[in-house]
């Protein structure tokens, strides 16, 4: 892998990070958070008594997940290493019922899997406001030193995934087109090798 690869590869899991560290800070708010996994990447001036509202923990969402999208495209095949670690990540939800993360997580995961995500604040409440920019804590890059190295694991990869697809059916079409969205990429290189 040669230098530049290396770079692109700590700033997309330095992404990764953050915004699993934005779902952590929501689901300290509305839910239970039984471990945060991402407390040391967490350089919120509130990281230990969190005061941002819903709104801003949300608008700062969506600011990490175009992060995330514009940053994958040229380590598309890895994305698999970031699923494995939603998928872990996930079994550490405390409610079984859908909640707020959850809508959010599974727009995440629709993102990993190829299908661009439109806005996350389209309410009807928040079309009158001016939002103007949302004061994003946290947002310098911070490299990884190790890529695709750091996990969220907060429990049972196989518990998350099962978790998850009884919330989102569909969600077990999405891990499946990752899965194997890497196979495809390895054959279109070696098809185009050979021609």
């Amino acid at each position: 892998m040669n230098q530049n690869n290396s770079n692109i590869i700590k700033i997309v899991d330095s992404v990764w990070c953050r915004t699993l560290c934005v779902l952590e800070r929501l689901e300290t708010v509305i839910d239970t958070c039984c471990k945060r996994t991402t407390l040391c990447h967490d350089i919120h001036p509130d990281r230990d008594k969190i005061t941002q509202s819903l709104s801003e923990i949300e608008a700062e969402f969506q600011i990490q997940l175009m992060a995330l999208e514009r940053a994958k495209a040229p380590i598309r095949n890895q994305m698999k290493v970031f699923a494995d670690d939603l998928k872990g990540w996930i079994a550490g939800r405390v409610k079984l019922e859908k909640s707020r993360v959850d809508e959010l997580t599974y727009i995440l995961l629709k993102c990993l899997s190829g299908i661009p995500c439109k806005s996350i604040l389209n309410d009807d409440k928040d079309k009158d406001k001016d939002k103007g920019s949302p004061e994003i804590q946290g947002g310098n890059v911070q490299l990884v030193e190790d890529p695709l190295k750091h996990t969220h694991i907060r429990g049972d990869s196989s518990t998350g995934y099962n978790h998850f697809i009884k919330i989102f059916p569909d969600s077990k079409d999405l891990f499946y087109k990752i899965e194997t969205s890497n196979m495809s990429i390895i054959k279109d290189q070696l098809s185009k090798v050979h021609r």
